[in-house]
């Protein structure tokens, strides 16, 4: 899977507001960051990985065996994968023949689960999560959008579930 296809999964969330992520200052001279990057690369590869291992059933894997097809250097996608153990995503299988399978039913795995237990929460912009990183969030007139925005990102993905990833993903 190529980075533009999970890229294109998000693309939905994304395409209402392409606008206000253009916005670099706000009507009271407020700057804004424009957002590039809606979820790290972390992320990104914990996405492939999911969708993988959804793709499976309950079939264990180990990390050459997700790494390889899903474009992910190895040593990154093992520390991807003990995070997601942390979560109680996936879980470990020692010994011969061991590896990684999922926990839950991907019916039960949203992207919002994986993207939170890699990054934490989504925000589009700092201020949304912590209104006192800026000085201006009680005054801001994009304040409230960001927060709108990032709401409805959220609630979006959150009935994203890797069953329905994964049958795209495999064509079924």
């Amino acid at each position: 899977m190529r980075r533009y296809e999970i890229n294109s999964i998000l693309n939905y969330a994304s395409s209402t507001t392409s606008s206000l992520l253009d916005i670099q200052r706000g009507g009271n001279g407020c700057r804004h960051v424009r957002c590039e990057q809606m979820i790290t690369r972390e992320a990104d590869y914990a996405i492939r990985c999911i969708l993988y291992m959804s793709s499976m059933k309950e079939k264990l894997a180990n990390v050459k065996e997700i790494a390889d097809p899903m474009q992910i250097p190895q040593s990154f996608l093992a520390k991807i994968l003990q995070k997601l153990l942390k979560a109680g995503i996936v879980e470990s299988i020692r010994g011969a023949g061991g590896g990684f399978r999922l926990k839950k039913k991907p019916s039960e795995i949203s992207l919002y689960d994986v993207v939170v237990a890699i990054d934490g929460t989504m925000s589009l912009n700092k201020c949304v999560d912590n209104p006192s990183t800026c000085e201006l969030s009680d005054d801001c007139v994009v304040h409230p959008i960001w927060v709108d925005v990032s709401r409805e990102m959220e609630g979006l993905i959150k009935t994203k579930d890797f069953q329905t990833l994964a049958a795209k993903y495999t064509g079924k």
